[in-house]
């Protein structure tokens, strides 16, 4: 019902141009495999299956929209009573446009768009729901090979949506001999799996913050032989663990490219903490501040993780709300 409503508002145009009927071509799409090439290109592998009206004269084939390096083969033709069945294999990569500002709790979708081969023609793709055995469930993956795996991401659902087709040739001068007539495209809804990004970005944050907490311990005006206060350990300590931040910093930036991430807040955090702790160790060492000094820097080491985990839980707040 959706669908058709969808599509009477071109039907009405074609009317009232008195150009006919929009003939309708029943498209199923089925995706096989899914690899990313970079955090952004992304190609994909499946099958097309078409109905096409018996002597038509409509023009076969399929056309990939803002996408490239696209191959499509054709791996089945047969006829029923009243239709002509093609099948067809692809093969395409395809520029997405994700937004990793919430990563590593971000989600995204993976869109196709498929248009007729000949723009010129009165032709639209439409979903063929009737090759999706018990659709019922908006969150399953209908059109989703049942093994796909797609490296740090989860599939969580699909659905098809009609959007702007940009690369029909139409000429706007003369533009009452022709329709606006939309791409099909097959959606699938995506979520980042968070056990891989723990390992590989929360953790070094979560494992530096306590290396830097330890060396904040280490500040007391109380000799021990196995533990001795020296600002010049503390600053070198501080300076060895800032290289390390910087070079995962980097990795993950060059990994994404996008506007400050959620993530990043963590690595800020960190570089702030590296000055903070030499700050706290010089004034311990040269001053006589009574805060600085009462307990042996108490005051200090005891904010210290309360003061971390507050700004995560605001910053938190913050990029989710």
């Amino acid at each position: 019902h959706i669908m058709q409503t969808a599509i009477k508002k071109y039907q009405k145009e074609a009317t009232l141009k008195n150009l006919g009927e929009i003939t309708q071509i029943p498209t199923a799409i089925m995706v096989d495999t899914a690899e990313f090439l970079t955090a952004y290109n992304l190609q994909l592998t499946g099958t097309i299956m078409q109905s096409y009206p018996i002597e038509s004269g409509i023009q076969y084939g399929v056309k990939f929209n803002n996408a490239f390096d696209s191959q499509t083969r054709l791996i089945s033709d047969s006829y029923t009573n009243n239709s002509h069945l093609l099948i067809w294999s692809f093969q395409t990569k395809i520029r997405e446009n994700f937004d990793y500002k919430d990563f590593p709790f971000n989600h995204g979708k993976i869109w196709l768009s498929i248009s007729p081969l000949n723009s010129s023609q009165r032709v639209v793709f439409t979903p063929n729901f009737s090759y999706y055995n018990g659709l019922s469930d908006i969150n399953a993956n209908y059109g989703v090979s049942p093994n796909i795996i797609v490296p740090g991401w989860l599939i969580k659902g699909s659905f098809f949506t009609f959007t702007n087709d940009d690369t029909r040739m139409i000429d706007e001068v003369d533009s009452y001999t022709t329709v606006h007539l939309p791409a099909l495209t097959f959606n699938m809804i995506i979520n980042s799996t968070i056990g891989d990004a723990i390992i590989t970005t929360i953790t070094p944050p979560v494992v530096i913050i306590l290396i830097l907490f330890m060396v904040l311990l280490t500040i007391s005006k109380h000799k021990n032989k196995f533990i001795e206060f020296k600002l010049s350990s503390i600053i070198g300590s501080c300076s060895g663990v800032l290289f390390t931040i910087v070079f995962t910093h980097v990795s993950l930036r060059n990994k994404l490219t996008s506007e400050i991430m959620y993530i990043e807040y963590i690595y800020l955090l960190m570089y702030i903490i590296i000055i903070m702790i030499p700050v706290n160790g010089f004034l311990f060492a040269k001053t006589q501040l009574r805060f600085i000094h009462y307990g042996n820097n108490l005051i200090f080491k005891t904010l210290f993780l309360l003061l971390i985990t507050s700004f995560i839980f605001i910053m938190t707040l913050l990029s989710f709300s």
